[in-house]
């Protein structure tokens, strides 16, 4: 029973030389062990983002100029094609629009491609609609469209028909364009004649399925 309580006396002694020591070195006792911090239990998000790189741009987000670009859909038959664009009005004052848009089309890295951009589309096709060039205003909320139309159609084996990715689009020649992509995502597939045809910006209805949502602020 000695020997234990002469034990337990030196392993007390040792744990008070050991405070003693720390007491010293730290009087103010700030070097506390780090807090362990709580464990997360919440579920990671592993869900895919809506878009990515390799997602079709239909649509682009409100310009410093208050204006927004949509792509329709590809209309396709007997090697004609159709498809309409769209611009907004998301800002917070009057944008006014006159004649033809300016028209680019881009391949996948968004270079220019050699196309004739045409005004009207007499040339591509009869009966397609085109409507005379008119100066409008578009106010908050209120759209515009633009149809454009080409044949996918290879009457030169020895001329490479020019294939395009997206469409670079400005309300007028000289004002900030939108880049898109038809809205299928497919490619812009023009035959040998090398020809697209763009109509003059017409007003939307409001009830036509085109007038964007609410106004919101352009970017600066």
């Amino acid at each position: 029973m000695a020997l234990v309580a002469t034990l337990a006396t030196l392993a007390t002694g040792c744990g008070s030389l050991a405070d003693e020591l720390d007491r010293e070195a730290d009087p103010a006792r700030v070097s506390q062990p780090p807090a362990v911090p709580p464990i997360d239990t919440a579920p990671l998000d592993t869900s895919a983002p809506s878009d990515g790189p390799d997602a079709a741009v239909t649509a682009t987000a409100c310009d410093g100029e208050g204006l927004r670009a949509t792509s329709g859909m590809v209309n396709a038959a007997m090697g004609l094609r159709s498809m309409s664009i769209t611009v907004t009005n998301c800002g917070t004052g009057a944008y006014e629009l006159n004649g033809y848009p300016a028209l680019t089309v881009l391949d996948e890295d968004r270079e220019p491609v050699a196309i004739d951009v045409l005004k009207g589309t007499e040339a591509i096709g009869t009966g397609l609609g085109n409507a005379k060039p008119k100066v409008f205003t578009l106010k908050p909320g209120e759209s515009a469209t633009t149809s454009l139309t080409w044949r996918n159609t290879v009457t030169d084996a020895a001329r490479p028909a020019p294939h395009g990715t997206f469409f670079d689009i400005a309300p007028v020649p000289g004002r900030a364009g939108h880049v898109l992509q038809p809205g299928d995502g497919g490619p812009i597939d023009i035959g040998t004649a090398a020809q697209l045809g763009v109509t003059a910006w017409e007003k939307a209805e409001p009830d036509s399925g085109a007038t964007a949502p609410a106004p919101s602020t352009p970017a600066s």
